[in-house]
């Protein structure tokens, strides 16, 4: 979950709801329904080819259609919040959160003067 967090700087939870039928692995495409986007609009990710690996590896626990990140108590269910954020602490010295991924994507590419367009923010805001 970690790696498509970084690769793709979306909010935590949209991946952890994510569906594979959201997936257009062909076209590297990932649309998130405006139904879990914080501006409730449709917002399409382009997939690097990393993350297209990881998705087609993930595919064969998770399959190709549900919830990628099932809980593992109640599989109708995403993973708990509190399952990313405690990876990311053992990770760090518990200073970095799932969401600094999303702010030092957006400052970087701010900083880069890189158009939101061109990072698949489809909303018009900022990355």
């Amino acid at each position: 979950m970690l790696l498509l967090l970084c690769h793709t700087c979306v909010r935590l939870s949209e991946l952890r709801c994510a569906e594979g039928g959201e997936f257009d692995l062909p076209n590297a495409r990932w649309a998130i329904p405006a139904s879990r986007m914080k501006m409730k609009r449709l917002h399409v990710v382009p997939l690097s080819r990393q993350v297209l690996a990881l998705l087609r590896e993930l595919q064969h626990v998770s399959g190709k259609t549900g919830l990628l990140f099932k809980n593992e108590n109640d599989p109708a269910r995403p993973m708990p919040i509190t399952s990313a954020r405690e990876a990311v602490y053992r990770l760090t010295d518990k200073t970095f959160t799932p969401h600094d991924f999303r702010s030092t994507f957006s400052t970087q590419a701010n900083e880069a003067d890189i158009e939101p367009r061109y990072c698949g923010i489809s909303n018009g805001t900022t990355c």
